[in-house]
């Protein structure tokens, strides 16, 4: 049996794709800059864990879709405060906006907090 480094393990947990969005300064045309969202990483492998849910209300019918992630992905990727990262999980896909991440030799997690529920429903296979 071969061996497997232990970042191998952790990516294989990964069952997400992520984009990272930044607002950067973008040169114009006219030699002025101006400050636009622009598209980092695309479809990038991570992994999702609900960090905190909103609170649970049993009298509630329907509970709110808010809350806390914590995304685990490569360690490689240069991620900042205040990014946005988009991810999309089962079908669904959810926008946040990221704190500091904590960048550790096999992977770095993220804690990011939900801005919005975007539309998505399961498809079988589909991550």
């Amino acid at each position: 049996m071969a061996y497997k480094s232990p970042k191998n393990y952790i990516e294989e947990t990964y069952d997400a794709l992520m984009e990272v969005v930044r607002e950067e300064d973008v040169k114009q045309s006219n030699g002025s800059y101006k400050t636009e969202k622009v598209k980092v990483y695309e479809a990038q492998p991570c992994g999702i864990y609900v960090h905190r849910a909103e609170e649970f209300d049993r009298r509630r019918s329907v509970q709110p879709e808010t809350g806390d992630f914590r995304i685990f992905c490569d360690n490689l990727l240069l991620i900042y405060k205040g990014d946005r990262i988009n991810f999309t999980q089962y079908g669904r896909t959810y926008k946040t906006i990221c704190g500091d991440p904590i960048v550790y030799e096999t992977h770095q997690e993220i804690v990011c907090r939900q801005e919005s529920v975007a539309s998505g429903a399961y498809r079988d296979g589909e991550i």
